[in-house]
Parts: structure tokens; C-alpha cells; sequence
């Protein structure tokens, strides 16, 4: 498995990961052997826990600059605290998991309030695939096979998309509050509608760039076998 950061990453702690020894174009072709395609999701999910642990919250300014209370706060509790899961159409064809450890930068928080980011029927939580795989009720899956088809037939198998969703993007926005820890000083300034304001003169600038300023937080690639 290969774990690497997000180039446009929501969180200070945004990976991705992919298997190396299976091709699989997205997460749909996972329903055709669901015992097989449970194995790689949980494979994925631990690989980038790893990477979570020994390169970010094994790292003490780390954690303790990024979450409010990380020095308290054990490892255990942090990782209910991630979101993970897949994009379906996605970005890229060949199967990877996105993983974050909350809280979200500043403007992608107000996206996410803005219902811009994990967006329902799109994105997919982990947990939703993984209950679908438990099932172990294979779907002949198909280049062209809808999303909204199976979406449908594992609603009648008990499993309901609407509901893990609602649950999952209410759960994110809770664990953003809780650990987020940005300060006032950490930014330049920030924008409001198409205004740019600076902290430190108070001038305000128009813009049509609306991405607050942030801090910028540099981590390792790494390969995990």
C-alpha cells in the first residue's frame, strides 16, 4: 500500500492511500467479492492510521499546535475522530481512500458548512462500504452499473446511504469543533464576500480570490508494504 499526503488536503492531516498489487478503478468494484474487497478497505484504513500515528501525532509540536488538548488526548480517542471514505465519480481511476484526522483549515470548514465538502452522492463514508461489504451480498458491478442502483439495493438489505451519510457529516463537523485549535495569530487576515482583510493594518483589499490565508503544514511522504 502506498500513503501520501493530499495535494489539496481540507486538513493539516490529509492522506490518501492506494493498493499497489490490485487495480481497481473505484470503490464499486469492491462489491463484486465483498469479502476479499472488505480485507483492502480495512487494510487501507489501518495502513494510513499507521502513518497517522508515527508521522503526526508522534510528532509533539505537531499536535499540540494543530489539536486543542492533543497532549491529553489519547491516540485511541483521536482516531474516532477521522474521516475517511470515497469519492464516486472519482478523481482519479484507481481505488484510494481519502483519510483525515480533524479539524479542517479554517476555509475548508466554512465549505463544509456551505455543504461543499463530503458531498452526498458523492462521497461515500468508509463506514457505509464497510457495512455494505459485512453484508457479504456481491454485486455484479459494471463499467457503466449507476451508484444510485446500489444504492437502492442495499437501502432494501437494511443499510441506508441517507441515514450513515447524515450521520458521518454531522460527526465531522462535531470532531472539527472539538479539536480545532486556529488562533487569530496563525493567519495574515481572511476574506468576507470579496474583501480581503488584514489583522495587522486593518486595510481591506478587493479580491476574487476567496481562500483565507493559513499556515502551511509540510509532512513526509511515506510507503507502507
Amino acid at each position: 500500500f502506498l500513503v501520501f499526503d493530499d495535494l489539496l488536503s481540507l486538513c493539516p492531516c490529509h492522506l490518501n492511500v492506494v493498493p499497489t498489487t490490485q487495480y481497481l478503478p473505484d470503490w464499486r468494484y469492491l462489491l463484486r467479492n465483498p469479502i476479499e474487497g472488505l480485507n483492502i478497505v480495512n487494510a487501507l484504513f489501518e495502513n494510513s492510521w499507521e502513518v497517522v500515528q508515527s508521522q503526526f501525532l508522534a510528532n509533539k509540536g505537531w499536535r499540540t499546535k494543530i489539536i486543542k488538548g492533543g497532549e491529553q488526548i489519547e491516540d485511541e480517542q483521536l482516531r474516532g475522530h477521522i474521516a475517511s471514505g470515497f469519492n464516486y465519480p472519482p478523481s482519479q481511476y484507481q481505488l484510494h481512500l481519502q483519510y483525515m484526522l480533524f479539524p479542517l483549515i479554517p476555509f475548508h470548514y466554512n465549505q463544509y458548512l456551505n455543504g461543499l465538502h463530503f458531498t452526498k452522492s458523492r462521497f461515500f463514508p468508509y463506514e457505509y462500504v464497510v457495512q455494505l461489504l459485512k453484508l457479504n451480498i456481491p454485486y455484479d458491478v459494471q463499467e457503466t452499473t449507476p451508484v444510485e442502483d446500489i444504492i437502492a439495493f442495499y437501502d432494501k438489505h437494511n443499510v441506508s446511504y441517507d441515514n450513515m451519510w447524515q450521520q458521518c457529516y454531522a460527526r465531522y463537523g462535531e470532531s472539527h469543533r472539538l479539536l480545532s485549535n486556529w488562533k487569530k495569530e496563525d493567519f495574515e487576515g481572511f476574506v468576507v464576500g470579496n474583501k480581503y482583510y488584514n489583522f495587522v493594518t486593518s486595510d481591506t483589499t478587493t479580491t476574487t480570490n476567496t481562500t483565507t490565508a493559513a499556515t502551511t503544514t509540510t509532512t513526509t511522504t511515506t510507503t507502507t508494504t
